[in-house]
């Protein structure tokens, strides 16, 4: 379990590096404090958002919703439901969204 501050430096690392990563590819996208909006060609979009209260990094892709929780023991995203990480299930959100592959090499944490 981390604290509440080494969340909030993990969580914002993860934003601002998918960020740069995803703008580096020429994926549109914004981040703006705890959320960072991707906006596709045909108007959707899917969000990431840090979720401080909770300790999660939520993504949301239309209906469709993943709760990550950090695994400081394997520096890695987790989805609380055992659903996948959070590399794996973004990958395939964008891909699908975009319709053509695409190789994410964010850092998930400092």
């Amino acid at each position: 379990m981390t604290t509440r501050p080494e969340f909030a430096e993990v969580a914002g690392q993860l934003l601002r590096s998918v960020a740069d990563d995803l703008g580096r590819q020429g994926v549109a996208c914004d981040l703006a404090g705890d959320v960072l909006t991707m906006r596709f060609a045909d108007g959707t979009k899917c969000t990431l958002i840090r979720q401080t209260p909770t300790d999660q990094v939520w993504l949301a892709d239309g209906v469709l919703a993943w709760y990550f929780d950090w695994q400081a023991d394997t520096g890695d995203w987790t989805d609380g439901r055992g659903r996948g990480r959070l590399a794996t299930i973004l990958r395939d959100v964008l891909e699908r969204r975009l319709g053509s592959p695409l190789h994410l090499a964010f850092s998930p944490a400092p």
